[in-house]
C-alpha cells in the first residue's frame, strides 16, 4: 500500500530519523511517530511524509503535486485535524476570535482548501474526521463543535453536486494510554471514550460503507445522550406544566400580526433571509434582496425544505412553484406580506375561523411553471420525472441560450387542494391546455426526463391529432417500455410503494435514506410514511408530513399512469433520445442484455422513424446536474437550432 502523510509541523527526513531516535527519548512524541512509521514500512507499506498547512492552498497544491509525482493518482483522502492548545476547551464567555480561528483554520478553512485542490481528482472517497460534539455540543466545546458541524454540512452539500463521495465521521472521544498533556478528556466524556483498538474496528467499518453522507460513532445510546445533554429532558419533564413556550411558527406569526403594517415588510425580509441562510448553510448577510434565490444554490430538495419552513412559520399554504413565481427575496416578501394580510381579512370575515390553503373547487389548476420565460425563440416545454418537481430542470435552463424560453410542466397534487391524475392521456391533455395558454399554435418543442418521457410522447401524439406541428420530441433517459418490477403494480401494498419511492431519493441523498422492507412490513399503516420521513431527515431532507403525503400520492398516480399507458399508434416522426452513459440505475431492473440489444429502450418500437440517440455523461440522475448538464444542454441546443425559427411573442 502507498500512504502519503501531510502535517503542518516539520518532520525529520528519512536520512535523519535514525539520528533522531538515537538522541531523543523513546517516549518523545516524534520518536513514537518515527517508530510507528518504521513499523508500517517493515510490513511493506510505502510511506511519504510531507509538510504543508492544510489551510494554505499553495502549500497543499505543491504537496499533492509531489505525491502524484511519486505515486501517481491519489485514490482517497482522509482529513483529520485537531487543535490541542490551551483554549481547546473554552466556554462562549471566555472564547476570543483568535481561539475560534485556531479551531476553524484546520477544520473549516482546511476543508475548503481540500475541496479546491482535489477538484477534478478521480477519488474513491474523501473522509472528514468530524466529532460527535457537532451533534451533542456543550461541555465547553463551542468552537470545536461549530467547526465539526461545518464539516458535516459541507459533506452533505458536496454530495449533492460532486461525483466524488464525501463522508463525515462523527467520532466518539478517544482515550489513549499516553494522553497528550495539552488535551484531556472533558468531564462527562470519559465514560464514553473508546480505545484505539475499538476505533480501528469502527474505522474499518467506515471504509466499507458506500453512499452515505455522515456516520456517527457513539459508544453509548445516542438518543439517551441527546436527551441528557441537548434536550435536557429531565428538566423539561419537571417543568412540563409550567411556562410552556409557544412554538416558533405561532410566535413569529403573532409577531407579524401585532406589528404595524409598515414594519411587516422589514420583519419578513429578515425572516426570509434567515430561513434561506439556514437551508443553504450561509450567512444571511450574503443574501441580497435582488438576487435570485435559486442562483444561490437552492436545489429541488432545498426548495422543498424552504417552502415547508415558510409554511410552518407563517401558518400559510404557499404554492410549490413559489421560488419561480417570486424568485428574489424582495418579490417573495412582498407576496408573503399580501398573503398575511389576506389571511387576516379571512380571519376577520369568518370570526376567527380560517380556511387555509387553496380553495377546493373544480377550477382549472395550471401546471405551467415559468423557468425562463424571456427570449425570442419558440419555447421549450419540459416535463420532469415521476415526482413531478420542475426544480430539477433549472440547471438545464442555465445552460441554454439566453433567448431560449423554457417552461416546466409540474405534476398536479404538489399544491394543496389538487388531486393527481392517474391516466397518461389526462395528464398530457392537462399539460397541453397549460402550454397553449402561452403558445396557442405550433411548432412545439417538447422535452421530458425519466417518466416525463412518456408524458411528452403522449402530448406529442395529441398535438399531432389536433393538426399541430411538433418540431422536437426530446426524451432524456426515459423508457418506452415498462419496467419489469411494475408488472404486478396493481397488487402492491403501501410497504412496497414506500420502499420503491425511497429508491428515487437515493439518487439524490444516497443510501442513508434507504428503508428496510422488513421494518416497513412490521409497523402499522399509519406509521409507514413517518418511517420514510425519518429516513429522509437522516439524509438531509426536511419535509412536513403533509408534504410527504402529497409527494407519495403524486408518485403513486404517476407510476400508475406510466404502467397503464399503452400507446395507440406509432409516433409518425423522429424521436430524439438522450441516454445517460452510465446505465447502472436501470440495469438491475431492465437487465444489461436488454439495454445492449435495444439502445432505444423501447422507443424504436413505437416510432415510425429511426430514433436519434445522443449519449450524455453521467447516470440517470447526474446527467441533469453539473457538470454533465452542460453537455446535455449543448447537445439539446444543437437540436433546437436545427429547426428554422420564427420569432416567439409570449402572451
Amino acid at each position: 500500500s502507498k500512504l502519503i502523510l501531510i502535517g503542518r509541523s516539520q518532520f525529520p527526513a528519512r536520512d535523519d530519523r535514525s539520528q533522531w531516535l538515537a538522541t531523543h527519548n523513546a517516549e518523545d512524541r516524534i520518536s513514537r511517530k518515527i517508530q510507528k512509521l518504521q513499523a508500517m514500512e517493515a510490513m511493506g507499506a510505502e510511506v511519504m511524509v510531507l509538510s504543508a498547512d492544510v489551510a494554505d492552498g499553495q502549500q497543499m497544491e505543491e504537496a499533492i503535486a509531489q505525491a502524484e509525482a511519486r505515486f501517481g493518482n491519489i485514490n482517497g483522502v482522509i482529513h483529520s485535524v485537531m487543535f490541542t492548545g490551551d483554549k481547546a476547551l473554552c466556554s462562549i464567555k471566555e472564547i476570543t476570535k483568535t481561539d475560534i480561528w485556531q479551531h476553524f483554520q484546520g477544520k473549516v478553512q482546511g476543508t475548503i482548501v481540500l475541496s479546491k485542490v482535489l477538484h477534478n481528482k478521480n477519488l474513491d472517497f474523501c473522509i472528514l474526521m468530524s466529532s460527535i460534539a457537532s451533534v451533542l455540543g456543550g461541555l465547553g466545546d463551542v468552537a470545536y463543535s461549530a467547526a465539526n458541524l461545518f464539516m458535516d454540512v459541507f459533506v452533505h452539500q458536496q454530495n449533492r453536486s460532486n461525483s466524488v463521495p464525501w463522508l463525515s465521521v462523527n467520532w466518539e472521544t478517544w482515550e489513549f494510554e499516553k494522553q497528550d498533556q495539552n488535551y484531556e478528556i472533558a468531564a462527562g466524556l470519559a465514560e464514553f471514550a473508546i480505545t484505539p483498538e475499538e476505533g480501528i474496528q469502527a474505522f474499518e467499518r467506515v471504509l466499507s460503507t458506500q453512499e452515505l453522507n455522515q456516520i456517527l460513532v457513539s459508544s453509548g445510546d445516542l438518543q439517551t445522550r441527546i436527551d441528557r445533554w441537548v434536550k435536557l429532558k429531565s428538566v423539561k419533564q419537571q417543568n412540563n406544566s409550567q411556562n410552556q413556550v409557544s412554538s416558533t411558527p405561532v410566535t413569529f406569526r403573532k409577531q407579524l400580526e401585532t406589528a404595524p403594517v409598515g414594519e411587516r415588510q422589514g420583519l419578513l425580509v429578515t425572516h426570509v433571509r434567515a430561513q434561506v441562510a439556514r437551508v443553504l448553510g450561509i450567512s444571511p448577510e450574503r443574501i441580497t434582496l435582488e438576487q435570485k434565490l435559486i442562483d444561490l444554490g437552492l436545489d429541488s430538495l432545498m426548495s422543498i425544505e424552504l417552502r415547508n419552513a415558510l409554511q410552518l412559520s407563517l401558518g400559510l399554504s404557499v404554492p410549490s412553484t413559489l421560488l419561480f413565481d417570486y424568485p428574489t427575496p424582495e418579490a417573495l416578501t412582498s407576496y408573503l406580506v399580501r398573503e398575511v394580510a389576506h389571511l387576516e381579512d379571512s380571519k376577520s370575515l369568518s370570526n376567527g375561523s380560517i380556511k387555509q390553503g387553496i380553495v377546493e373547487d373544480d377550477s382549472y389548476h395550471s401546471t405551467l411553471v415559468s423557468i425562463q420565460p424571456n427570449g425570442s425563440k419558440p419555447p421549450l416545454f419540459f416535463v420532469p420525472g415521476v415526482l413531478g418537481n420542475v426544480f430539477d430542470i433549472y440547471p438545464l435552463a442555465q445552460h441554454l441560450d439566453s433567448e431560449q424560453p423554457l417552461y416546466g410542466l409540474r405534476s398536479l397534487g404538489l399544491d394543496e387542494g389538487e388531486k393527481p391524475l392517474t391516466r397518461m392521456e389526462d395528464i398530457a391533455a392537462h399539460h397541453i391546455q397549460a402550454l397553449q395558454a402561452v403558445q396557442p399554435e405550433g411548432p412545439y418543442f417538447l422535452g421530458g426526463h425519466s417518466a416525463g418521457g412518456k408524458v411528452v410522447f403522449e402530448m406529442a401524439q395529441q398535438l399531432k391529432n389536433q393538426g399541430q406541428e411538433v418540431a422536437l420530441l426530446a426524451i432524456m433517459d426515459g423508457l418506452g417500455t415498462n419496467l419489469q418490477k411494475y408488472q404486478d403494480f396493481a397488487e402492491w401494498d403501501n410497504s412496497k410503494l414506500i420502499d420503491d419511492l425511497s429508491s428515487f431519493y437515493q439518487g439524490s441523498l444516497g443510501e442513508a435514506v434507504k428503508v428496510d422492507p422488513e421494518t416497513l412490513q412490521s409497523i402499522g399503516e399509519d406509521r409507514k410514511l413517518d418511517y420514510l420521513l425519518e429516513r429522509l431527515t437522516i439524509g438531509g431532507l426536511n419535509l412536513s408530513q403533509g408534504e410527504l403525503k402529497r409527494i407519495f400520492q403524486i408518485y403513486k398516480a404517476n407510476v400508475q399512469a406510466d404502467v397503464d399507458y399503452i400507446p395507440q399508434e406509432s409516433y409518425p416522426t423522429s424521436i430524439t433520445f438522450f441516454r445517460a452513459m452510465e446505465t447502472e440505475v436501470f440495469e438491475a431492473t431492465l437487465g444489461e442484455t436488454t439495454i445492449l440489444e435495444d439502445p432505444t429502450w423501447g422507443w424504436g418500437e413505437i416510432s415510425a422513424q429511426p430514433v436519434t440517440i445522443h449519449k450524455i455523461p453521467g447516470n440517470h440522475f447526474t446527467m441533469m446536474r453539473e457538470p454533465n448538464v452542460g453537455v446535455l444542454a449543448q447537445t439539446l441546443r444543437t437540436c433546437l437550432e436545427s429547426y428554422p425559427r420564427a420569432v416567439h411573442h409570449p402572451l
